[in-house]
C-alpha cells in the first residue's frame, strides 16, 4: 500500500505490475494529508490517520468502500499501529 500527498491510497499488485486506487480523500480535504497507515492482519481493514486529526477505517470487502471516520484530535493524528 502507498499513500500520496494527493490524498490517495493505492495498492501495488506485484504479479500484474500495476497500482489500483483503493481510496482518495474527498476534494474539500485537499489540504488534509494521510499521516499514517496500517492494516489488519488479514489485510481486509485499512486504518489511516490524517492531518485533520481523524482516524478512518476502510473495509475493503464492502462493495461501496464506505469508511467510518472518527475525530481523535483537532490537529494532526500521526503514528498508528494496529
Amino acid at each position: 500500500f502507498l499513500t500520496s500527498y494527493d490524498g490517495s491510497i493505492r495498492c501495488f499488485d506485484m504479479a500484474k505490475g500495476q497500482f489500483t486506487l483503493i481510496h482518495t480523500l474527498p476534494p474539500p480535504d485537499r489540504n488534509v494529508y494521510i499521516s499514517a497507515l496500517d492494516m489488519s492482519q488479514d489485510g481486509h481493514l485499512l486504518y489511516f490517520t490524517d492531518t485533520a486529526g481523524q482516524l478512518t477505517l476502510l473495509d475493503q470487502r464492502t462493495p461501496s468502500k464506505q469508511c467510518q471516520v472518527f475525530q481523535l484530535h483537532e490537529k494532526k493524528a500521526g503514528g498508528l499501529s494496529v
